[in-house]
């Protein structure tokens, strides 16, 4: 029996992608407060494109093109840089976000993500380069029973390619 499980969730972390050679950073910063049962890795099934010769049912060629990869999130986090990194816009400081006049240009960070030891192990999946773009549900109710304000982060996962030609893996995961 495999003592490796992908069970709860640690951490999320987030840091500069290196477009070079798409090699993690060394710096991260933790998102915090993930709202429980969110976190979401999504691998789609690849897809095939069959081309077929006259008066043949049976194709004479297969393409088969890897499936989206993307993670979901969200956190209860409203500090200006959770603001920022989800709905775009700027700080004057660290207690005033301004929302953006202007389309925002697409925002690439590497996402680190750890779960949490089970058995004594841990999956940590390391994913060079996404796309991070977010919506933000702020509810603004007294109300005791009522659900508090998230931003959910979709993040469609990319692949690098060094100057070299070199392809790096979207998404590395390593047990420890």
């Amino acid at each position: 029996m495999s003592n490796y499980r992908v069970m709860g969730l640690n951490e999320i972390k987030m840091g500069a992608v290196n477009t070079t050679t798409y090699a993690m950073p060394s710096t991260f910063v933790k998102v915090p407060n993930i709202v429980p049962g969110t976190a979401k890795l999504g691998v789609e099934a690849p897809t095939k494109t069959k081309l077929f010769v006259e008066d043949s049912d049976v194709a004479d060629l297969v393409m088969v093109e890897a499936g989206a990869k993307s993670i979901e999130f969200a956190t209860r986090d409203m500090a200006t840089g959770m603001l920022i990194l989800a709905l775009g816009g700027t700080s004057s400081g660290a207690a005033i976000w301004k929302s953006t006049t202007a389309a925002e240009a697409v925002v690439e960070k590497a996402i680190r993500i750890k779960t949490m030891t089970i058995n004594g192990k841990y999956m940590t999946l390391d994913i060079p380069r996404a796309q991070v773009g977010g919506t933000g549900n702020l509810v603004f109710s007294n109300k005791a029973n009522s659900d508090a304000s998230t931003l959910l982060f979709s993040c469609e996962i990319l692949r690098g390619q060094t100057a070299s030609g070199t392809i790096i893996p979207p998404i590395k995961a390593t047990y420890a």
